[in-house]
C-alpha cells in the first residue's frame, strides 16, 4: 500500500509510471517491427516511446529528489541520459548485428564510430557537471558509499571508452585495409562494460547524494 500511494502521489511515482508506459510502447513497437520491418506507424511507436523513456528519467533521479539540486539539474540528467542511450543504445543494436552475422560489417562500423564518440563525450560531460553539484566537492567521493559508487561508474566508463578507442583507432583501420580485427569480441566487452555502466547507475539514483546529508 504505501508503495502504490508512492508511485501515484509523488514525483518520483510519476516519472516511474511515465517510463514504464513508455518502455512498453517502445516492446510493442519492437514485436510489431518484428512482424512488420516495414510498418511505419511500429518505427513511429517505437520511437516515440524511446524518447519518451529519455524525457521521463529526470523524474525519477536527484534532480527532482533532492533539495539542494539547482534548477538546471533535469536539463543535466536529460542530456546525459540521453546521450547515453544513443551511445549505449546502438552499441547494443551493433553488437547485435555483429552477432547475427559475423561479416566485416565495414560500413556499419563507420557509421557507429562518430557517433559512439560524440555521445559519449556529450554523456561523459554532463556526467562530471552532475556528479559535482551532488558531490558537493571531491572528498565526499572518496569518503560517502555514495562517492564510491561513483568511482566505480568512473572506471567502467573509462574501460568502455578505452575499448571504443581501441575499436577506433586499430580495428576499424584493419576492417578498412580488409584485415582480420576481433571485432565481435571487443563490441561484447564494450558492452558489458556499458552495462556495468547501467547497473551502477541504476545503485546510484537509489542512494542518497551527499548534499542530502549536509544539508
Amino acid at each position: 500500500g504505501d508503495f502504490v500511494m508512492a508511485v501515484l502521489a509523488s514525483t518520483w511515482g510519476h516519472g516511474w509510471l511515465s517510463q514504464a508506459t513508455a518502455a512498453l510502447m517502445v516492446l510493442i513497437g519492437w514485436r510489431w517491427l518484428a512482424a512488420a520491418p516495414r510498418s511505419l506507424a511500429a518505427t513511429r511507436l517505437a520511437l516515440v516511446g524511446s524518447l519518451a523513456v529519455v524525457g521521463a528519467a529526470p523524474l525519477t533521479g536527484h534532480a527532482v529528489g533532492l533539495a539542494g539540486a539547482p534548477w538546471y539539474a533535469p536539463l543535466l540528467d536529460l542530456v546525459h541520459f540521453g546521450a547515453g542511450a544513443i551511445w549505449l543504445g546502438t552499441l547494443g543494436m551493433v553488437a547485435a548485428v555483429l552477432r547475427r552475422d559475423r561479416g566485416g560489417h565495414l560500413a556499419l562500423i563507420e557509421a557507429f564510430s562518430p557517433i559512439a564518440l560524440k555521445a559519449g563525450l556529450v554523456t561523459m560531460a554532463a556526467g562530471v557537471v552532475i556528479a559535482w553539484k551532488y558531490l558537493g566537492g571531491l572528498a565526499p567521493l572518496f569518503s560517502t558509499v555514495y562517492g564510491q559508487a561513483l568511482l566505480i561508474k568512473l572506471g567502467a566508463i573509462g574501460l568502455t571508452a578505452g575499448i571504443g578507442g581501441y575499436n577506433w583507432r586499430i580495428v576499424l583501420p584493419r576492417l578498412r585495409r580488409g584485415e582480420p580485427a576481433p571485432i565481435l569480441q571487443s563490441s561484447r566487452l564494450e558492452l558489458v562494460a556499458g552495462l556495468l555502466i547501467l547497473a551502477i547507475t541504476a545503485v546510484l539514483v537509489a542512494l542518497p547524494a551527499p548534499q542530502e546529508h549536509s544539508g
